[in-house]
């Protein structure tokens, strides 16, 4: 019964990926000159339909499109896990434990700049069916404080209730993040220890491994791009997976002078060169796409090859939110007035 609700659910997964947009879906968004237009499409021609049948296209907001479209991705997790039955295994909460991390780490930004009044509009309503304390509460902080009280009952609150203000009252959102996902990671390691064995423990773990490698990649870059961090300041915020990239190579691109400088030394490792072979015109201003495209690679090549429902879930879930990520892109530009051709160099088609 066990092997049948893994391969139900795998072949589940890849019946997802068979109903993704499509080259030529890409192509007709990209021909629309509105919100509105974009929307219809969505109603009548693909997978969202269902999900957007209720929705008047004439009248709907370009960030209530957007919840519309993130919340059917939560609400596909949440039906492949009620499939068969898999959340009884701890793994399968994983995604539930991104977004609140997600949402929390929203919540200081949001404190910091004195509108915490704000993050409420940013706060998917979906969300707070799903989380494991009260989102409302969450959303109602405003101070560092209130935020504490409203995670108080989770292992959130000791990772980071010792965290101090600097002279200006602000709180390192950059260090809080690194914490709750380090935290994370332990968490979906261990999950993954105790949920799986074998073969299957180690697809999963090397899946979760490599796209937190590619994070730490793009992470390093930010810092090398927006601070001149050092080595040592960067290498704090490294989150605890085995990179693919040989030690001296990551010693070497801490240890550049700029952003420009890192993707050059990037370009000499395998990542990099699958990056450069993807988009001959990589550099800093197109890193984040060129990461995110060969994630979305390694996330196809797994669920093609997986038998594991552990691996299919998670790998369909991120290429999901990559579809989605697509679209917002197609909606930014057409709010923006960038031109198609622009747009579509943004675009990750896998």
């Amino acid at each position: 019964m066990l092997q049948y609700s893994l391969n139900a659910t795998v072949a589940k997964a890849r019946a997802l990926y068979g109903k993704r947009l499509k080259e030529e879906d890409y192509k007709e968004l990209l021909k629309k000159t509105s919100i509105a237009e974009i929307a219809d499409y969505l109603k009548r021609e693909t997978h969202f339909s269902e999900c957007m049948s209720n929705i008047d296209i004439n009248t709907v907001h370009r960030g209530y499109l957007e919840e519309i479209l993130d919340r059917e991705t939560l609400e596909e997790y949440v039906r492949l896990c009620k499939f068969q039955n898999l959340t009884k295994m701890d793994f399968f909460n994983y995604r539930v434990i991104i977004n609140e991390i997600s949402a929390i780490i929203r919540c200081v930004i949001y404190i910091n700049a004195g509108h915490s009044e704000e993050f409420v509009n940013t706060l998917p309503m979906y969300m707070i069916q799903h989380a494991s304390f009260d989102m409302t509460k969450l959303a109602e902080a405003k101070t560092y404080g209130e935020m504490l009280e409203a995670i108080r009952k989770t292992p959130y609150y000791d990772i980071i209730k010792d965290e101090k203000p600097d002279e200006d009252g602000d709180y390192d959102c950059t260090g809080i993040d690194t914490k709750l996902r380090g935290y994370y990671v332990g968490w979906v390691t261990k999950a993954v220890k105790e949920n799986f064995s074998g073969k299957n423990a180690k697809d999963l773990i090397g899946i979760i491994s490599l796209m937190y490698d590619l994070n730490n990649i793009y992470n390093a870059f930010r810092f090398k791009a927006f601070s001149q961090a050092d080595e040592s300041e960067i290498s704090e915020h490294i989150l605890p997976v085995k990179s693919r990239i040989p030690s001296h190579k990551w010693k070497e691109m801490l240890n550049t002078e700029g952003a420009d400088e890192y993707v050059s030394v990037l370009s000499e490792t395998g990542f990099g060169r699958q990056m450069r072979e993807a988009n001959p015109d990589m550099s800093k201003s197109t890193i984040q796409y060129d990461i995110l495209r060969l994630k979305s690679k390694y996330a196809k090549l797994y669920l093609r090859r997986t038998t594991n429902a552990a691996v299919s879930l998670y790998t369909i879930l991120f290429l999901l939110s990559a579809e989605v990520k697509n679209i917002t892109t197609i909606i930014e530009g057409v709010r923006y007035n960038v031109s198609p051709q622009e747009i579509e160099r943004l675009l990750i088609i896998v």
